[in-house]
């Protein structure tokens, strides 16, 4: 039954924002699980989402990558407002539902984790011009750490870690292979620059103990390798950034000075 109003309610409400009437069911369920110790409620709750985020990233995001449009305000939004759902899901519904909860649950409230931090970028590459959204996906990127920090959440750590990789990736392929002028002044100068400080900023945040609660000496195999080369891969990046930055930009005299100077 509660399967069937999960897909009536769109048909019902066709050319309304599906996605929003989706999310408002999945959390309804969720919360009436809660409320009244239903496992078997929660898990279609969690189970709308699943379906949601599934929907959203073919129906909404997909298409983007094949045909690019302009800045779309409203989808970036809606993508927000899903962010912010999923990432209140994984942080507040493991505390509520306390020992009630199954190891199912609290896989879907990791995983939800990652949804959020997905939706969070996809928002700013829809809303903002495509120069601008790998700085705002690197400033992101350290605020999700900070907060993974701050909320001791090792999974949303992880998230934002992950978020630095794709805003790497695309200052490598989209920044610095475009000289888009703003006021007189190359707007790869302008996004590069800011985000090499801001990788670098992320290289000093990194603790020794990232990923749990072993501190660098005691974690051992892969965690201890990521933990002594995580801080140097963020401040490598930075300076290739702006290496690559400067041979783009400066006159061949000028290169090598510029080089010897970072």
């Amino acid at each position: 039954g509660a399967a069937l109003v999960v897909v009536a309610i769109p048909y019902r409400f066709a050319g309304a924002p599906l996605e929003l009437i989706w999310l408002v069911e999945a959390e309804a369920l969720l919360i009436i699980g809660w409320r009244a110790a239903d496992v078997h409620l929660r898990r279609l709750g969690w189970s709308a989402l699943g379906v949601l985020a599934t929907y959203v990233t073919f129906h909404d995001v997909s298409p983007r990558l094949v045909n690019w449009t302009p800045p779309d305000w409203p989808t970036g939004w809606m993508l927000l407002v899903l962010a912010a759902a999923f990432c209140l899901n994984a942080r507040y519904a493991p505390r509520l539902l306390g020992e009630d909860a199954t190891e199912t649950e609290l896989a879907a409230a990791t995983i939800c984790y990652g949804a959020g931090t997905g939706f969070l970028l996809a928002a700013v590459w829809f809303a903002l011009p495509f120069m601008w959204v790998a700085l705002v996906w690197t400033a992101l990127a350290l605020l999700v750490c900070e907060a993974g920090r701050r909320m001791d959440e090792q999974a949303l750590r992880v998230c934002g870690h992950g978020a630095a990789l794709v805003a790497a990736v695309r200052l490598l392929t989209i920044n610095l292979q475009y000289r888009t002028p703003l006021f007189g002044v190359s707007l790869q100068v302008v996004t590069v620059a800011l985000a090499a400080a801001l990788f670098y900023i992320g290289a000093r945040r990194i603790l020794p103990n990232e990923w749990g609660e072993q501190s660098g000496e005691e974690a051992g195999g892969f965690s201890k390798a990521l933990l002594r080369w995580l801080p140097g891969a963020y401040s490598w990046m930075g300076t290739s950034l702006l290496a690559v930055m400067v041979w783009n930009e400066a006159t061949n005299a000028a290169v090598g000075l510029a080089w010897g100077l970072l």
